[in-house]
């Protein structure tokens, strides 16, 4: 099973991108249209080798900014969730409790922050300034695929689920669009192998959020640092 899908290759998701979407969407099939090298807004697509898809405003001065305000992160399913029951126990697509969904985009908001703080190159500031950078991010298409157990209950699970991130980088001042981001990712610890299974226990479950969400925190910090010093990538016009 592959952690990561690095082509999204849904529609919905490449459009959604490419125009500017900030809502809650759902991802389709694999697409056939290519994905457009342009969007809507002039952002331009990017070559992407550690991120399923990217854009990017070439002549933005990324050395201009020095710190980052991060909004809270929302989430939504890919399709409307389930409650578990007594009957209901294998692989779905199971709803997460209030304070289950407030603990995923809480993490994924402050794994974010952390990465930034210890960074070195940005500060994590409150309020929009010159010179600050607004991150917004969105878990999108949902699929927690593990119910919890009933007592004296254990099985194995490749995955917990699915989720894809959706963020945008924008001037804090101006609210202009620099960059999008999208990429979707199989929620399962990084110490497992790709191959293997491990017990549906809520440590392993919230270990594979906690090692996607900061791999995300570090691609998307890698690359801003990378645009701070070197001149924006050639735009991609390969789907």
């Amino acid at each position: 099973m592959r952690t990561r899908i690095r082509r999204l290759g849904a529609l919905a998701v490449t459009a959604a991108l490419s125009a500017g979407c900030t809502v809650p969407f759902q991802i389709g099939r694999e697409a056939k249209d290519p994905v457009p090298v342009v969007s809507d807004d002039g952002l331009q697509r990017v070559k992407a080798d550690r991120i399923g898809i990217a854009y990017l405003r070439s002549d933005t001065d990324f050395a201009a900014y020095t710190a980052v305000m991060l909004d809270p992160c929302t989430l939504a399913y890919a399709s409307p969730p389930v409650e578990p029951t007594v009957l209901r126990r294998r692989i779905g697509n199971y709803r997460l409790d209030p304070e289950r969904s407030e603990r995923m985009t809480r993490g994924l908001r402050e794994a974010f922050a952390r990465e930034f703080e210890r960074s070195g190159s940005y500060r994590v500031v409150a309020e929009p300034g010159p010179g600050v950078l607004r991150v917004a991010c969105h878990i999108a298409d949902l699929v927690w695929e593990v119910p919890r157990n009933l007592v004296g209950e254990t099985y194995w699970v490749k995955r917990t689920g699915l989720m894809t991130l959706l963020l945008s980088v924008r001037d804090s001042e101006s609210g202009r669009v620099l960059a999008r981001i999208g990429d979707r990712r199989a929620i399962r610890p990084l110490g497992e192998s790709l191959s293997g299974s491990y017990e549906n226990l809520p440590v392993n479950n919230w270990a594979g959020v906690r090692d996607v969400s900061r791999l995300w925190a570090r691609v998307l910090r890698e690359g801003l640092d990378s645009l701070r010093d070197n001149p924006p990538l050639t735009a991609s016009s390969s789907p």
